[in-house]
C-alpha cells in the first residue's frame, strides 16, 4: 500500500476529502422495487424508515492544530483504498484499517502507534464519514407490497427487478453496524464535543 507523505513543520491545518456522488436517478428505482426483498432477507420489519438509500458520500480527514506540531511526517492512504470491491459495478467504501498514521521516519516504516504519537506531542488525525440519501415510510413500502402482490409478483422474491431489467441488489455477508448521528445537511464535526468524536471513532 502506498501512502502520501506530508511533513509535519509545514502542515498546521490538514483537510483531504474523497467524495462521491453516485447517481442517484439509476438507484431509486431498484431500491424500491426490491427493498421488500431485502427488509425480509434480513429480518427488519420495525426500522425500515431508518434505511436509506444513498446517493453522496464524503470521507473527510482532518488536522487542526495551531499549536506547535513536532517535527515528523504525517502518511495517509491514496483514495483507492477506500474502496471495497474489485468489480466495476460494486459500489462498497470504508474506511481501511490504518487509514493515516504519524512517523518520526521519512521513509514510514516505523509507525507511531495513536498513544506514542500523543505523548510527542502530534495532534490526533480526525476521520468523518458523511452520508446523504433518500428515506422513506414504512406505509410507502407497505403500499409497494400491496402493488406488487397485485400484480401477481413476490415482492420478496426478485421476480419484479428482474422482470424490469434492474441490477440486482445484494445484501453483504459482512455487515458491521457503525455508530452514527443525524445532523443538518453539509454540516461537518466542529470538534466542540471530543467525547461525541471519541464515541463515534472519529479519532484515531
Amino acid at each position: 500500500m502506498l501512502f502520501s507523505r506530508y511533513e509535519s513543520r509545514r502542515r498546521r491545518i490538514l483537510k483531504l476529502e474523497l467524495q462521491l456522488w453516485l447517481p442517484v436517478y439509476k438507484l431509486l428505482k431498484p431500491w424500491l422495487v426490491q427493498a421488500n426483498r431485502i427488509f425480509a432477507e434480513i429480518e427488519e420489519e420495525t426500522h425500515v424508515e431508518d434505511y436509506v438509500c444513498v446517493d453522496y458520500l464524503r470521507f473527510s480527514l482532518r488536522i487542526v492544530d495551531k499549536c506547535h506540531i513536532p517535527e515528523g511526517y504525517l502518511f495517509i492512504c491514496p483514495p483507492q483504498d477506500l474502496r471495497t470491491g474489485t468489480e466495476l459495478h460494486v459500489n462498497s467504501y470504508q474506511w481501511p484499517a490504518c487509514p493515516a498514521y504519524w512517523s518520526l521516519d521519512p521513509s514510514g516504516a516505523d509507525r507511531l502507534s495513536p498513544e506514542d504519537a500523543r505523548m510527542l506531542g502530534f495532534p490526533p488525525i480526525h476521520i468523518e464519514t458523511f452520508v446523504q440519501g433518500k428515506s422513506w415510510e414504512r406505509s410507502v413500502y407497505k403500499g409497494l407490497r400491496r402493488f406488487h402482490e397485485g400484480k401477481g409478483f413476490d415482492p420478496e422474491s426478485r421476480e419484479v427487478a428482474r422482470q424490469l431489467g434492474y441490477p440486482l441488489f445484494e445484501v453483504l455477508s459482512n455487515r458491521v453496524p457503525f455508530l452514527a448521528r443525524k445532523v443538518e445537511p453539509y454540516l461537518s464535526c466542529d470538534f466542540q464535543d471530543p467525547e461525541l468524536c471519541r464515541e463515534l471513532g472519529h479519532f484515531l
